[in-house]
């Protein structure tokens, strides 16, 4: 089938992603999913792994039945059955199975914090207690001072 032959908006595998979108990746848009291992291409563009490739973190278990998907050797201990190791899971007590992290407020726009978006909490130092320090860098944050500034005062 040639390009011009493709309806770009339409999603022939009903895998929620179109055709452009499908084209524009490499996947295939005749298929859910392209590299086989079990998980769609739409779930793995939202998620850490590769729809292009079946084992995402080579260590010769494919993503569908790797604990780690991203981090090679498996964990099978996973508390919060999301499928995803505790060891590698970026929210290990909170199911997350996309395991999405848009970061947290005090993180630059477009990167991770490391703790995922379904965890995300108002414990903005990470010190295990929501409290005074944390009010502190939300207005840093929200005033767009940086760190050592004092909140109370205009930026």
């Amino acid at each position: 089938m040639r390009l011009s032959e493709y309806d770009l908006n339409s999603d022939p595998d009903g895998d929620g992603l179109s055709t452009g979108v499908e084209l524009a990746i490499g996947t295939d848009p005749t298929r859910a999913d392209t590299d086989g291992d079990g998980l769609s291409d739409a779930t793995e563009l939202e998620g850490p792994t590769d729809p292009l490739d079946p084992d995402s973190d080579d260590d010769g278990i494919g993503d569908a039945a790797d604990f780690c998907p991203t981090q090679a050797g498996s964990d099978s201990n996973d508390l919060d059955g999301d499928h995803f190791g505790d060891s590698c899971d970026n929210c290990p007590r909170t199911h997350n199975p996309d395991q999405r992290d848009r970061g947290g407020i005090l993180t630059p726009a477009g990167t991770g914090d490391g703790v995922g978006d379904a965890c995300q909490s108002a414990d903005f130092n990470q010190d295990g207690k929501v409290d005074l320090n944390d009010v502190a860098l939300l207005r840093r944050a929200i005033a767009a001072q940086p760190p050592g500034v004092d909140p109370s005062m205009p930026p």
